[in-house]
């Protein structure tokens, strides 16, 4: 599988939002946790919505179909887990992308 953005995915109008949900998800991180095929943050539902959540995962997958991305939501709490994961070469792709090797 080829590890490649379509750049396109998401519109000019778009973008801005998305930028903006990234910073509020990476400012959101409580803690992350390296799997086999990639990463996974616990989430501050305060920070970042689980619906706003779920919106950057909607742009997120269109722009990158390589990666297999979930929530997962507990039923007590207001965090939440977000996992990202993919084939081999994702985690660098990861790293390189979201600064994940914190």
């Amino acid at each position: 599988m080829v590890l490649a953005c379509d750049t396109e995915a998401i519109s000019a109008v778009e973008r801005t939002r998305y930028s903006f949900l990234v910073s509020k998800l990476k400012e959101a991180v409580m803690q992350q946790q390296e799997t086999s095929d990639g990463y996974a943050w616990e989430v501050n539902g305060d920070t970042i919505s689980l619906p706003e959540a779920a919106e950057w995962v909607a742009m997120e997958r269109r722009c990158c179909p390589f990666l297999t991305l979930q929530l997962e939501a507990p039923g007590q709490g207001t965090s939440y887990w977000i996992k990202l994961s993919g084939p081999e070469g994702a985690k660098a792709f990861l790293v390189a992308e979201f600064g994940m090797d914190r």
